[in-house]
């Protein structure tokens, strides 16, 4: 079966039409134009999406009127796919080879308790336009507790079939929280060494401020709501001091920090009832894979 009748390559976006043009055309040069591509427009302040999708053949846009979120759009993404695994990735970062997306996928054909299969991303200056060729052909897959959210491949049934991401994160570990839940189900995830994106990290919607706020509120919302029940406070009082620690380490705005604690316990409180514990058999498990 051929490459596109497989995987539909999903991005979402907002106001970064220089970074996604880039993607692209690094991705038509690797020969992937031909699979189906879904674009996601996250209430960018310009319609420009077109333009940038040009040289792909197979390619919907969806434009929203407003921002919901990257969480929210992924979700999107997975419910107009129309095959059964989806690539998805940052609007700022791109695959070095079509040959490890295929092997990613035979991966997961050889291996039907694999829900997702992470890529290894390397961090480039935003200014390097080319596609970065990396000799790497080690194809051992490693266990691990999550996925890079900029670079994966995953089944589209399985994240269907648990709901989704949730939308409430918005911003920060949805994936973790995912990954929770998968293991929680019996499923695995494993990162592919040669299955490599590069990612160019642009500065266009990234905030200091933001990223603290955020990472206070999601970190402490992911243990909430999938901590067993016998480590929960142990956990959280864990995720307290240690993301108070790295905010202090890396001269952070503490306050937005504080804030994010906040805002997590007010969404746990509206969302309780989505709760999801790991069986403490399988959260040990969990605790005892590779860190990515």
């Amino acid at each position: 079966m051929r490459l596109s009748e497989r995987v539909t390559i999903g991005i979402t976006t907002k106001d970064r039409w220089d970074e996604l043009e880039n993607t692209v055309a690094i991705l038509v040069g690797l020969g992937l134009s031909d699979l189906p591509f879904i674009l996601m427009d996250d209430g960018s302040r310009e319609e420009r999406a077109l333009r940038c999708v040009r040289p792909l053949s197979d390619c919907r846009v969806v434009r929203g009127s407003e921002s919901v979120g990257l969480v929210e759009r992924r979700n999107q993404i997975a419910a107009l796919a129309r095959t059964d695994l989806l690539l998805s990735l940052d609007d700022d970062a791109s695959l070095t080879s079509g040959k490890h997306l295929e092997r990613a996928v035979a991966y997961l054909d050889a291996n039907p308790n694999v829900s997702v299969v992470s890529a290894r991303v390397i961090n480039v200056s935003p200014h390097d336009a080319r596609a970065i060729v990396i000799d790497d052909t080690d194809d051992r897959p490693i266990p691990v507790r999550s996925f890079h959210g900029g670079g994966h491949l995953l089944r589209v049934a399985d994240l269907l079939n648990l709901g989704g991401y949730r939308g409430y994160f918005r911003y920060l570990c949805e994936e973790r929280d995912y990954a929770m839940r998968l293991y929680g189900a019996g499923k695995k995830i494993a990162l592919f060494p040669s299955f490599i994106v590069i990612h160019r990290p642009s500065l266009v919607g990234r905030c200091k401020k933001r990223f603290c706020f955020y990472r206070g509120q999601s970190t402490l919302l992911c243990w909430m709501l999938n901590a067993p029940g016998r480590a929960f406070l142990w956990r959280v009082i864990r995720c307290l001091v240690g993301v108070i620690y790295l905010t202090i380490k890396e001269r952070g705005p503490l306050p937005d920090t504080l804030h994010g604690f906040v805002a997590a316990a007010r969404l746990f409180a509206a969302h309780r009832q989505d709760r999801s514990a790991m069986p403490i058999q399988a959260y040990r498990e969990w605790l005892r894979l590779a860190e990515l």
